[in-house]
């Protein structure tokens, strides 16, 4: 089932705002400022939303992300016509595509980590050069994914 937000018809409209931008100008991103003066909300209100009501702050991401699955299809068009007829002939520029799909687990990191494990040794049993050196192989080895 899903979650159900405890907000006002303005909260929701509110929230819309801001995740998807202006309806009435093609979905153009809004400041907070705009999105205040063109819903009739005080600036103070929603920053008190944003700061101290989760439901709130949920919402605009449940917005968001939705917003962003129904355009899963024009990523892959958008993909596809860089990838193939790329008019500045540079190769295609996927970078933000991919990081969109990212956003919505259809495409994903695979890490491999190779470790030996000492079976007797918790992490609070290691000193403080074993874990500085365990941090530094995992930061090496994620630099090397990126």
């Amino acid at each position: 089932m899903p979650k159900q937000f405890n907000l006002t018809a303005k909260q929701r409209r509110v929230a819309e705002m801001i995740a998807l931008g202006d309806p009435d100008d093609g979905f153009r991103p809004l400041t907070k400022v705009e999105v205040c003066e063109k819903t009739g909300c005080p600036r103070s209100t929603l920053y008190e939303w944003l700061s101290n009501n989760d439901d709130f702050v949920e919402y605009i991401n449940h917005v968001a992300d939705k917003g962003m699955e129904s355009r899963v299809g024009e990523y892959y068009r958008q993909l596809d016509l860089l990838i193939f007829n790329n008019p500045n002939g540079k190769g295609p520029s996927v970078k933000a595509l991919e990081l969109a799909l990212k956003a919505l687990g259809k495409l994903k990191d695979n890490v491999k980590l190779d470790a030996t494990v000492d079976e007797h040794k918790s992490i609070s049993d290691m000193s403080n050069e074993e874990l500085d050196e365990l941090k530094r192989m995992l930061e090496q080895d994620n630099s090397v994914n990126e």
